[in-house]
């Protein structure tokens, strides 16, 4: 008999969590699991992306003051759950599961507590370093609410042991907790690329993702105006799209790089424009374990990344890739480095090779399956 999985997201916006989760959608057993996709809003560039075999059901159409909004204020600010709590009711009525997964912190963790009933196994996914960016409280009227929730799981899983020990550091909560590295899919990476990588004398490089706060794009441009000042011959090529966009076009236009950095918008996949860079450079405030690094590893990359948990973790503690301080001289000088030394990148592009040997479908599924048969 086929297990009964229930996966909560927020939504399939273009970020890295909900690349993976369409990953994991696609390497699922469907001869031994029934898996249902409850968006919390119908929206997102992945939605197309959702395997035929997953039942998809929404909770709210659109991101709007009415109903979401409103459900959302009444629920946070008044601790008023009846609406939302009525909504799940509603769409899932009597419905019960052998596994309930929200696959983020925030929105599908809040989403989670209307689901105890419905199933015996309960999981969570953490993808941030919470302890340093702790965005999900903006979702609770408090954080013993959010704890309390982190409370009542089977388990909590974590994409980096950096992302657990923080958590650890935030919350003193006595559940199972596992690490479970994101699922990268090598093999499909390297197989998109239908471009060539041809070194020139222009130093390419490439920055990756969603244009909000989280991402520090901000001091990327600023480290940009340090090196043109240098008057060194570089491209910035930043893929992504977010509630930034015209904040840092005009940063860019401040700095007078506009012949230095492009806002390229969301690109699906972006591996063709990764792997026409010479270097892939993260400069976000707090990650949990870095989708975009690990894809840069699998085309051999070189990678320069702010001391976050997850890249701490990918590139060793600066083995197979440049840690820098989150501040802008700091970016500067890691990018400058490589840019004063060609072989320097080809040293950091073969590590990156090497370094992607670490990923495997095979077991992130596997550990995937034994946290859902609650093994």
């Amino acid at each position: 008999m086929k297990k009964e999985i229930l996966i909560i997201m927020s939504a399939l916006h273009g970020g890295g969590a909900e690349k993976v989760l369409i990953d994991y959608l696609n390497n699922f057993d469907y001869t031994r699991y029934n898996v249902t996709l409850c968006l919390i809003l119908n929206e997102g560039v992945y939605l197309k992306d959702i395997p035929e075999q997953v039942d998809v059901k929404y909770l709210y159409k659109k991101f709007s003051i009415f109903p979401y909004r409103f459900e959302h204020w009444c629920s946070k600010i008044l601790g008023f759950n009846w609406f939302q709590q009525k909504r799940v009711n509603s769409i899932f009525k009597k419905h019960s599961f052998d596994t309930v997964v929200s696959y983020m912190e925030g929105i599908p963790l809040k989403f989670h507590n209307y689901f105890f009933k419905r199933a015996t196994n309960h999981v969570t996914w953490i993808h941030l370093d919470l302890l340093n960016f702790h965005y999900s409280l903006s979702v609770f009227k408090n954080k013993k609410e959010e704890e309390g929730i982190y409370k009542k799981m089977s388990s909590i899983i974590f994409v980096s042991e950096d992302a657990k020990e923080q958590f650890n550091k935030l919350y003193n909560i006595n559940v199972s907790k596992k690490v479970i590295y994101n699922i990268i899919d090598k093999q499909n990476i390297q197989n998109s690329i239908n471009t060539k990588y041809i070194p020139d004398n222009k130093i390419i490089i490439t920055a990756v993702g969603r244009l909000e706060i989280q991402k520090r794009f901000d001091r990327l441009i600023d480290a940009a105006k340090l090196l043109k000042d240098r008057n060194l011959l570089f491209q910035i090529n930043i893929i992504g799209e977010g509630s930034l966009r015209s904040k840092l076009e005009k940063q860019i236009k401040d700095n007078e790089v506009e012949g230095f950095v492009s806002l390229k918008g969301f690109v699906k996949p972006p591996y063709n424009l990764i792997n026409q860079s010479d270097i892939l450079v993260a400069t976000s405030e707090a990650e949990g374990f870095s989708l975009v690094v690990a894809e840069a590893l699998c085309l051999g990359k070189a990678v320069v990344s702010t001391a976050t948990a997850g890249p701490i973790e990918l590139l060793d503690n600066g083995k197979y890739g440049i840690i820098c301080e989150h501040d802008v001289k700091a970016i500067y000088l890691a990018i400058e480095s490589l840019i004063m030394d060609r072989k320097k990148i080809e040293k950091y592009q073969k590590l990156a090779l090497e370094r992607s040997q670490f990923f495997e479908i095979s077991k992130s599924m596997k550990f995937f399956e034994n946290v859902i048969e609650n093994e």
